[in-house]
C-alpha cells in the first residue's frame, strides 16, 4: 500500500531549467561575465551557490558580491516563475488522484525554500 507521494519539482512539476538559463545569463552578463546559453550546461544542476562560485573563479568581477549575484539570480528565478510558470503535463490530474486517494504528498527539491513556495503558490 502506499503510504505517501514525494514528488521532485523541478522538471516534474514544473519546468524551472529555461527559468534559471535566462536569469543566469541576464545578471552574469550584467556584471561581464559571458555567460551564453551553452555555457549554462556547464553549471546545470549545481547549487546557487556552486553556480555563482563557478562563474567567479573564470571570470572573478568587482562590485556586487558572490553572494549578491546569488540572491539576484534567485530573485529573477522567482519573477521568472510568477511570470511564465506552468504546471507540466498531467501533474494537476495526478495530484488530484492522489489528494482523492487521501495519500500525503510532499515536494523534494533542492532548490531554496523561497523558490519552491513561489512555484506552489503559482500552480495553487
Amino acid at each position: 500500500m502506499i503510504k505517501a507521494i514525494i514528488f521532485d519539482m523541478d522538471g516534474l512539476l514544473i519546468n524551472s531549467e529555461p527559468f534559471w538559463e535566462e536569469a543566469e545569463i541576464e545578471i552574469f552578463n550584467k556584471i561581464g561575465v559571458p555567460v551564453t546559453l551553452k555555457g549554462t550546461l556547464n553549471t546545470m544542476g549545481l547549487r546557487i551557490d556552486e553556480v555563482v562560485e563557478y562563474w567567479y573563479t573564470k571570470y572573478p568581477w568587482t562590485g556586487p558580491s558572490k553572494t549578491q549575484i546569488e540572491k539576484e539570480i534567485v530573485n529573477k528565478v522567482i519573477e521568472l516563475v510568477n511570470r511564465k510558470g506552468e504546471a507540466l503535463p498531467g501533474v494537476f490530474e495526478i495530484l488530484k488522484y492522489f489528494w482523492d486517494q487521501k495519500i500525503p504528498m510532499a515536494i523534494a527539491s533542492s532548490s531554496q525554500m523561497i523558490i519552491i513556495n513561489a512555484v506552489v503558490k503559482k500552480l495553487k
